[in-house]
């Protein structure tokens, strides 16, 4: 099966937050945010019983917001994965895909890609994307760029059914 496709910044969103579901990263991220939101109470707590020291209170109180930041802005990945479109340079770039027995074939202007079905984990769907994870490398397919009937075989070849 051949066909052309192109990956927008939703896509790649959406296939990103489905590999963090399928990986089960959401627990990681919420024992960070309540690690790093301890810590910013802790520096708040030093802040306020420092009060009499004007500029240590606000060295702490700083240390707060910081660690604050640090533990709910991962929390929220649909932002941090549109960011990271940005700096994937795919924005804008069409690929050609060949999906077989054997695996997936990518060829694009940034280079050619390759990954036999026992390689491609994890993968899965969801309603706007197929998205097949392999050695750091993510081949991310539109539905929008696929018939129905491309997308059953899609299915059967990846064995997603």
């Amino acid at each position: 099966m051949h066909f052309e496709y192109e990956i927008t910044i939703d896509e790649y969103v959406s296939a990103h937050l489905l590999r963090d579901k399928l990986r089960g990263r959401r627990s990681s991220r919420i024992i960070r945010a309540a690690f790093f939101t301890s810590l910013s109470l802790l520096c708040l707590v030093a802040a306020w019983r420092g009060r009499n020291y004007s500029w240590m209170a606000l060295v702490f109180l700083a240390s707060s917001v910081a660690w604050l930041c640090a533990g709910f802005l991962p929390g929220i990945p649909a932002g941090y994965y549109r960011g990271a479109y940005r700096r994937s340079g795919t924005a804008g770039k069409r690929f050609k895909a060949d999906v077989d027995e054997e695996g997936i074939k990518v060829e694009g202007d940034l280079g050619s890609w390759h990954v036999k079905w026992p390689g491609a984990y994890p993968k899965g769907e969801n309603g706007s994307v197929f998205a097949f994870f392999s050695a750091g490398t993510a081949f991310i397919f539109g539905k929008k760029y696929l018939d129905n009937e491309q997308q059953l075989e899609l299915r059967r070849l990846s064995k997603l059914e």
